[in-house]
């Protein structure tokens, strides 16, 4: 979950930075001088939809990945039940490596083909953006003309 507003794909106002930033580019979607509603508009035609597993952000205190892993253990039914129940995605794109722990209950437990990079969850907070994004499009690109 994005710590500032801004970062939000779905925030109601400013511009697109951090992660819906990179969620916009990565499903190659234009926001140069365009209006907040005609890209979200683009995001919704090309069939994307952001849901974090987690509500609020996590802060960093102490062992932070053991406590994010337990946060999303514990929120892990609520999410699969949101996905299976309100979402009814095609293909599911888990974007964290935080999700890698979850990818097999995730992939037995969605109603569709979780799609994921070498067997892990897509990162776009990886150093290397560039290539984690080419990937990410060319596997939703393939899964387009299914």
């Amino acid at each position: 979950m994005p710590e500032r507003p801004e970062e939000f794909v779905y925030v109601p106002e400013g511009s697109f930075t951090g992660e819906a930033a990179q969620l916009l580019e990565t499903a190659g979607i234009a926001v140069e001088g365009r209006g907040r509603e005609e890209v979200l508009a683009d995001l919704q035609r090309a069939g994307v939809f952001l849901a974090h597993a987690l509500e609020c952000p996590v802060e960093p205190l102490g062992d932070h990945r053991a406590a994010l892993e337990t946060l999303l253990e514990r929120r892990m039914p609520a999410l699969l039940a949101r996905i299976r129940r309100s979402l009814k995605p095609k293909r599911l794109v888990p974007i964290s490596s935080a999700l890698d722990p979850f990818l097999e209950q995730l992939s037995a437990e969605s109603p569709c083909e979780v799609l994921l990079k070498n067997g892990r969850a897509f990162d776009l907070a990886h150093d290397d953006h560039q290539e984690l994004s080419q990937r990410l499009k060319d596997v939703l690109a393939a899964h387009r003309t299914l």
